[in-house]
């Protein structure tokens, strides 16, 4: 039942996005019925669900990594929605807002292990207050900060019981609250605009609604890896254009940079999407710790070519 849940949940938040669009359309191929003296009257919408955007970009890919012995379709969905607007309109002025931000990850093993299961790989739910600078200096715009849960919704977390389950790895349970620091630096009047992002995490030795952080090595207890090892300090780069081309209508392009802040451990990310013929391909390749929270300790990399959402 769950593989279905995979393709459905896509679909719902696509079609949530889009149905204030699709009413709008609807409605402008109707005839107006009233005489040419009355009065139209366009029917008033309360706006939730415009409100309802992405957060970073959402994506579809087919994915392969030295880490599994299976290739498998990743799904990542990251959305935001604005809370308490006038509350935080009235505190603290018009360019500020508080956000609930979800960001999701996702494996399916379609027809690649038994029962083809959804593996979930990244759960992180948060609260993000955003300050919009009315003048930006050297290119700082927004700074963001707030509180959030990170963790992948697994189970196992005794030695006894990862020596004894098949793909003991996929099931591994991590959990952590973190507090995040985003600097926004960006630079429209370059041709292709440019972007950077300083992001900063520090790791809370406690979860709000559980115990301690879960990220010891439980199985082997000669490792003492750490999260903030291998996590906490990333710099992200992006640059995008728009092209005049009868076949590419514009590209992004990025790179992320990551290390932990008690030790240097260097990740790397880079992407590129291009939109051709209203489709916008995506490919990343990952090189470092921890694409999966589960094994941040271990080193891999990870190539998926698929879609992006936004």
């Amino acid at each position: 039942m769950n593989r279905y849940l995979f393709f459905i949940l896509p679909i719902w938040v696509c079609a949530c996005l889009n149905l204030p669009t699709l009413a709008r359309g609807a409605a402008a191929d109707e005839q107006p019925t009233q005489s040419p003296e009355s009065t139209a009257v366009e029917p008033k919408s309360n706006g939730l669900l415009k409100k309802l955007k992405g957060n970073e970009p959402s994506y579809f890919v087919y994915a392969r990594d030295n880490n599994n012995s299976f290739d498998h379709i990743e799904f990542y969905l990251s959305v935001e929605y604005p809370m308490l607007e006038g509350p935080v309109h009235r505190l603290f002025g018009l360019n500020t807002d508080l956000y609930f931000n979800y960001n999701g990850k996702y494996d399916f093993y379609l027809e690649k292990r038994y029962s083809s299961p959804v593996i979930s790989r990244q759960q992180n739910p948060g609260a993000m207050f955003e300050y919009r600078l009315d003048q930006p200096s050297y290119g700082l715009s927004t700074i963001k900060t707030g509180y959030f849960h990170e963790s992948n919704g697994q189970t196992i977390d005794t030695a006894e019981d990862y020596a004894t389950t098949e793909n003991a790895q996929d099931f591994v349970s991590r959990g952590w609250d973190y507090i995040p620091l985003e600097l926004k630096f960006e630079f429209p009047e370059k041709l292709p605009s440019f972007s950077f992002y300083l992001k900063g995490r520090y790791f809370l030795p406690k979860q709000l609604l559980m115990n301690d952080k879960e990220d010891t090595i439980f199985w082997d207890p000669s490792d003492d890896s750490k999260i903030e090892d291998y996590a906490g300090l990333s710099l992200l780069i992006r640059s995008q254009t728009l092209v005049d081309n009868r076949y590419i209508e514009g590209f992004k392009l990025a790179a992320i940079y990551r290390t932990g802040y008690t030790d240097f451990n260097l990740s790397q990310r880079y992407e590129a999407t291009f939109r051709t013929l209203g489709l916008p391909l995506y490919i990343f390749y990952f090189s470092g710790y921890g694409n999966e929270i589960s094994n941040y300790q271990e080193r891999g990399y990870t190539l998926g070519v698929g879609v992006e959402f936004w």
